[in-house]
């Protein structure tokens, strides 16, 4: 008996080590059952096969603890007990991988007749979660042989008659379907309560039915997310709620100039960090260079006021190049950005390179007014006497340039939406690291005060403030990001 209840003392040691939230809704028992216990086995050789490795093992205690079980003695024993579940912990801990796990766990055990409907900020994070459920069953025949339909987009469907379905997230996409499982992630996206409440809705009070929500820490107009977060706390004690809550938050919601004391904080709301998934010093790297706003958000995980600035004047001041250097670089091993306001009012030249020390230098070399699209050929091909390796051009506001420099020869990348977001975290990583630097431009001056970031998705890019232009801090991030994968050269460029 003794040697019993030592090993489980043990058991329990271990389970609290892995699985630690900041706030979390106990079980009604240590040992309590849960519905996904039975399928650990059919979905860890699933996942194994489809991607190599399985999850971690505070992820599989959170997906039981979110399907927990009324025990034996309780009048809905073997039920679900909680009908509503929200998950909130720090971004890139892995909450796809949760999701999806969940999605599969429900189709296979829920297999009839039932609606599972997928739901995110927008189609195509819903879709990724919908896609890594798709590709476990085609890796598994025995699961594929489970399944009567399975399509890109529009469903997958049991044999028995179960759909999971991606919809848009908005009310009246959530009304009409009988829900078995909801799954909402980035709940922080959700302006208001009535997406959630018709998904709520359509599990018509059965048993057995969840809204499963997962989440980050939203700002002061994330009102649906602040009540779901009031309506969790109030569930940490209280044995008859049928709401589970699951949170990873810093005890404090600020960022220590101590990387150590940083690391702690980070910890706390970091599980795959603290379990050691995610490297230490990767992490306080990739923390630093972000805006203080964000790490509090996105990497601690606590609320925050909403703040737009892109990036602080005190901070660009710091990389104001040394007085007396010269801006000299060797053809082909720079690059050449070029940006155009959207009411065709200016546009802006900017070259940079990067050398071997791993400093990237920028400067603008022209800056014209009303151009044409003549004088922006022209001043192009003056440019192009220099010989740097390309010139880039934004897709959206200057493919006719692009166009007709290409005719001429000249090498042309045109930037993306996905070049442009890579490009405003690049950019603004190196300022915060003091490894750019730059002439101080007046002109640079000027704009930096009218960007903001705008939300895209999890990530975010540079534009601009209503009723101003930004096409010189565009040109800049564009350059920086593009010039990455240049070396350091010699020869002077000119001003125009």
């Amino acid at each position: 008996m003794m040697i019993a209840r030592l090993t489980n003392l043990k058991k329990n040691f271990v389970k609290h080590k892995v699985f630690s939230p900041t706030h979390a809704t106990a079980p009604l028992s240590e040992d309590f059952a849960s519905a996904i216990d039975p399928w650990q086995r059919v979905l860890e050789v699933s996942w194994r096969k489809a991607f190599d490795y399985w999850l971690d093992a505070w992820q599989w205690e959170l997906l039981r603890r979110a399907f927990e079980l009324f025990p034996d003695d309780h009048p809905k024993a073997g039920l679900l007990r909680f009908r509503q579940v929200v998950i909130s912990l720090a971004r890139q801990n892995g909450k796809t991988e949760l999701a999806a796990c969940a999605s599969l766990f429900w189709l296979l055990w829920r297999e009839k007749n039932e609606f599972m409907v997928g739901m995110a900020a927008n189609s195509l994070q819903a879709k990724i979660i919908y896609d890594r459920v798709r590709k476990v069953i085609d890796a598994n025949a025995t699961l594929s042989k489970r399944m009567s339909k399975m399509t890109d987009t529009r469903g997958i469907q049991t044999k028995q008659g179960t759909n999971y379905v991606i919809l848009a997230n908005r009310e009246s996409s959530a009304q009409g379907y009988s829900v078995g499982l909801g799954l909402l992630d980035e709940l922080h996206t959700y302006k208001n309560e009535s997406v959630f409440a018709a998904i709520v809705a359509g599990t018509g009070s059965r048993d057995n039915s969840c809204v499963l929500g997962i989440t980050t820490a939203g700002d002061e107009n994330s009102e649906l997310l602040k009540d779901l977060y009031r309506q969790g706390m109030a569930s940490l004690e209280d044995d008859q709620t049928r709401f589970g809550f699951f949170c990873w938050e810093a005890s404090e919601d600020r960022v220590p100039e101590d990387d150590q004391e940083l690391l702690r904080l980070l910890k706390e709301a970091n599980p795959a960090l603290s379990s050691g998934r995610i490297d230490e010093a990767n992490m306080l790297a990739d923390v630093r260079s972000m805006p203080e706003h964000d790490i509090i958000r996105y990497r601690l995980n606590r609320f925050t006021t909403s703040s737009d600035t892109f990036l602080d004047l005190n901070a660009w001041a710091k990389c104001i190049r040394p007085r007396g250097f010269e801006f000299r670089k060797e053809p082909g091993k720079f690059i050449i950005s070029i940006d155009r306001t959207i009411d065709l009012g200016y546009a802006s030249f900017v070259a940079a390179y990067k050398d071997d020390s791993g400093i990237t230098y920028v400067e603008t070399v022209a800056s014209l007014r009303k151009p044409s699209l003549e004088q922006m050929l022209e001043v192009t091909m003056k440019l192009r006497q220099l010989r740097p390796a390309k010139f880039v051009l934004d897709n959206y506001s200057l493919k006719d340039l692009g166009t007709e420099l290409k005719k001429r020869g000249v090498n042309v990348e045109l930037a993306t939406n996905a070049d442009q977001i890579a490009a405003s975290s690049k950019f603004f990583a190196l300022v915060m690291q003091q490894k750019l630097s730059h002439a101080n431009d007046d002109l640079m001056i000027m704009q930096l005060q009218n960007a903001r970031m705008k939300p895209v998705g999890e990530a975010w890019k540079i534009a601009r403030k209503p009723g101003t232009e930004i096409d010189c801090v565009i040109a800049h991030a564009l350059a920086v990001y593009f010039s990455e994968s240049v070396a350091l050269g010699s020869q002077e460029l000119q001003l125009f």
